[in-house]
């Protein structure tokens, strides 16, 4: 791990999520923060968490995504995902994951309530296939 990775990492230790949850209270009211996760470990403090075997296909998924160009990048808290929630019966399986990511329309990325909005209001239902 490079060394200015470790130093922000090291420095969440002293963090003190009641009071950032209590502080993004104050900013955004009650109706906001009703969506907030309470005492949820950063993306960075959840990576270093990880033993040996998952941090390797993390970074294993990290470097292959990255080597190529591929037209978007993928936050280390997606790759994340993805490697959590890999198709069958092994969590942090690096080839299912990597099958999962190629084939992951950006598209949904993007995706947001404020930009659905027009089509929210319609009340029109779409059946999945």
């Amino acid at each position: 791990m490079p060394a200015h990775e470790s130093e922000v990492i090291s420095g969440l230790d002293n963090v003190d999520h009641k009071l950032v949850y209590n502080e993004a209270l104050k900013v955004l009211g009650e109706g906001p923060m009703r969506f907030a996760p309470i005492d949820e470990l950063s993306t960075a403090e959840q990576i270093a968490a990880l033993s040996e075997e998952e941090k390797a296909c993390f970074d294993d998924l990290k470097n292959r995504w990255t080597k190529k160009d591929r037209g978007h990048k993928y936050s280390d808290a997606m790759i994340l995902r993805f490697a959590r929630c890999s198709p069958g019966p092994k969590k942090f399986a690096a080839e299912p994951a990597f099958k999962v990511m190629k084939s992951f329309n950006p598209r949904y990325l993007e995706l947001s309530a404020e930009k659905l909005e027009a089509q929210l209001m319609t009340k029109t239902l779409f059946v999945l296939p």
